[in-house]
C-alpha cells in the first residue's frame, strides 16, 4: 500500500450525501448510500451499479455477498419504514422484511440454518438472520433482536436497556 488516498465516487455520485459503506465478505465490492438510492461497486471505484432508486441508508452484505441488507424509511411519518434486500446483481425488486421499522438499525446479517445445501442463487432473504438494534423513542431503551429476512423467528438477544441521547 502506497499510503495515499484515492477517490472512488464522482461528481454524479458527491452532488448529494455519500455514506454507510461497507465492504462486501470477501472484500471485493462496496456497498454504499448516494444520490437517492443503494449502491455497490467494486473496491477499487469501477463497476458502480445502483440497485435501488429510492432513499435507505446502512447496507449490509450477506455473507455469501449475494444480497444486500438496507435500512429504507418514507421521510413522513416518524417509525415508518423497514429493512429490506436486494440482489447485488440488481435482477429483481427489493424485498421488505416485515416485523421491522424504521427505528430498527441492522448491526449483521448471518447466514440461517434452515438454508444449509441450499444453491447460492437460490437463497431467498429468509436464508439469512438479521441483528438488529431496534430504539423505542419516548422511553430512550435500545433492543438487539434477531429475525429472519422473511420476517420471522424474532428473537430478543439484549434488553431493552437505557440510552442516553438521540439515536
Amino acid at each position: 500500500a502506497s499510503g495515499t488516498l484515492a477517490q472512488l465516487t464522482d461528481s454524479q455520485l458527491t452532488s448529494s450525501r455519500v455514506e454507510g459503506s461497507r465492504y462486501s465478505p470477501d472484500g471485493s465490492k462496496i456497498a454504499f448510500y448516494a444520490a437517492g438510492g443503494i449502491w455497490v461497486m467494486d473496491a477499487d471505484g469501477s463497476s458502480r451499479l445502483q440497485l435501488t432508486t429510492d432513499d435507505g441508508s446502512d447496507p449490509v452484505f450477506t455473507p455469501d455477498g449475494l444480497w444486500v441488507a438496507y435500512l429504507k424509511t418514507d421521510g413522513i411519518v416518524p417509525g415508518s419504514g423497514s429493512i429490506y434486500f436486494v440482489r447485488t446483481n440488481g435482477s429483481g425488486t427489493p424485498v421488505r422484511v416485515p416485523n421491522t421499522t424504521s427505528r430498527d438499525r441492522i448491526s449483521d446479517v448471518a447466514p440461517s440454518i434452515g438454508c444449509v445445501g441450499v444453491a447460492p442463487l437460490a437463497r431467498t432473504p429468509g436464508c439469512y438472520r438479521v441483528a438488529i438494534n431496534r430504539i423505542t423513542i419516548g422511553s430512550n431503551t435500545s433492543t438487539i433482536v434477531s429475525l429472519d429476512g422473511s420476517g420471522n423467528g424474532l428473537a430478543t438477544l439484549v434488553g431493552p436497556a437505557s440510552f442516553y441521547g438521540s439515536p
